[in-house]
């Protein structure tokens, strides 16, 4: 009994170790970004799990390309504060709102108005409140990763899609999550993850055996995807 169990432990599949994706990094006392990056990144190769070897319908295939983007970019968005921390580029303020004030509105010549006057305490020096949007720009402004314009724009396009968490909000009928995310979306993310883990001041060069072999053909797939995604949408033209 004991040895059935054994061989059933060693064929059994394992995400790769927290340890040996946090310590990757080349962030220093960065522990619980570092973590929360690790732990996110094994619920991808689970996601990369779940679509390789279960049987799914073509609306649970979908869902789990769209929480792929989301998870991803995620990682990428963490990576991306780190830099910016780590070059101190991120922005800082020294002042909090404390008090509102607002006027009677008044009106004149059919247009009516009203001031607003607002109080503000110095506290010690604080990071301003960011979002995705910020980091990414500042990123290419300040030419602090290696990626082209290419990537730089895919990783717009992305973002946008990972918006789509809000599942309330629609530009029409037809935006739903089972016509917003595809098999191209799921391959263009899993690539510019890639890309943004390559670079050296994201990831050590002597701990890079996991992402070579994690992303091992990614090009490859991406490429063969466009390719086909190019030739269906040219027959439905």
């Amino acid at each position: 009994m004991r040895s059935l169990l054994n061989e059933y432990e060693d064929i059994r599949w394992g995400p790769i170790p927290i340890e040996k994706i946090r310590d990757s990094f080349v962030f220093d006392k960065e522990y619980p970004i570092k973590s929360n990056i690790a732990y996110n990144f094994q619920y991808l190769e689970y996601i990369d799990k779940q679509l390789s070897d279960l049987k799914l319908t073509s609306v649970i295939t979908n869902m789990l390309y769209k929480t792929y983007v989301i998870t991803a970019m995620s990682i990428i968005e963490a990576i991306f504060y780190l830099v910016l921390k780590t070059n101190n580029l991120l922005d800082k303020d020294c002042w909090i709102n404390v008090n509102k004030y607002v006027s009677n509105s008044t009106s004149k010549e059919g247009v009516t108005t009203r001031v607003i006057s607002q109080m503000q305490e110095k506290i010690d020096e604080y990071e301003k409140r960011i979002n995705f949007d910020y980091l990414i720009s500042k990123i290419e402004k300040k030419n602090l990763l290696r990626l082209n314009s290419f990537r730089f724009s895919m990783l717009d396009y992305l973002r946008e899609l990972r918006n789509k968490v809000h599942i309330y909000i629609l530009k029409n009928s037809k935006d739903t999550d089972y016509n917003s995310f595809n098999r191209l979306d799921y391959l263009s993310t899993k690539a510019i993850l890639h890309s943004v883990l390559l670079q050296e001041n994201v990831t050590k060069i002597s701990h890079r055996d996991y992402i070579d072999k994690y992303f091992e053909n990614i090009l490859r797939d991406w490429y063969e995807e466009n390719d086909k995604t190019k030739i269906i949408s040219d027959e439905k033209e």
